[in-house]
């Protein structure tokens, strides 16, 4: 019941001959995020994945590891670990699609000021790194558990991949959230050089008023109907 439910975040469940682990995957097409889900059950001698809008797949990584007999022997919890290392490679290769779109973004801003469409892409892309930070986040947590905590299908000499994997999914989050922060120092900049603008703009307005003044009083006394 738990494998056929669709999950939104990661989670971890130990039922004593199995451990059920659900992560969620990230793909950026079209300078947007697409998030799956793929859930791992680790159970001893087998290991079994289940699939859900993930586009990419894991075939590479399988020919490697059945070409690598010593690698398979290490057990299930460990094919475990590589897989979830797999789907981190997946988090870089979206956070690096996604750092350019947010350069792309800030030279934007910066160069021609925002504007109303601008506004509204810059909340879409801050909305969409925000979802990616809830569903990454999560996933360092539980491969942190997976490292210390004695689970009953993953071996003692296992753990220390899992904490490898969660380094790696830390080292991504911070990435995500800079990227965040990014868009909203991009954002305010762009305020304060349009304010910057405006006060130039009404500089040159006061100092045209204060010029044109004199000769508007001249021709406003001299233009009376007497003498």
């Amino acid at each position: 019941e738990e494998m056929l439910e669709p999950h939104r975040r990661p989670k971890i469940i130990d039922y004593g001959n199995m451990v059920l682990v659900v992560a969620i995957t990230v793909e950026v097409g079209a300078d947007r995020p697409a998030f799956g889900e793929t859930q791992f059950l680790i159970g001893k001698g087998f290991l079994m994945t289940v699939r859900r809008g993930a586009t990419a797949s894991h075939t590479e990584l399988r020919t490697r590891l059945e070409g690598s007999p010593e690698l398979l022997k290490r057990g299930s919890d460990y094919i475990a670990s590589e897989l979830l290392d797999l789907l981190v490679d997946r988090y870089v290769a979206a956070a690096s699609r996604l750092e350019q779109v947010v350069e792309g973004a800030e030279q934007k801003l910066l160069i021609r000021g925002a504007k109303d469409a601008d506004i509204r892409k810059l909340y879409r892309q801050r909305r969409d790194l925000l979802r990616i930070h809830t569903v990454v986040a999560p996933l360092a947590e539980i491969c942190r558990r997976l490292s210390r905590v004695e689970m009953s299908q993953v071996d003692v000499h296992a753990r220390p991949y899992f904490g490898e994997v969660a380094d790696r999914v830390l080292r991504v989050d911070e990435l995500m959230n800079a990227l965040r922060e990014a868009l909203a120092f991009a954002f305010e900049a762009s305020l304060m050089i349009g304010q910057s603008q405006q006060n130039d703009t009404t500089r040159k307005l006061a100092a045209w008023a204060a010029i044109l003044a004199v000769p508007t009083a001249i021709a406003g006394i001299y233009g009376m109907n007497f003498e």
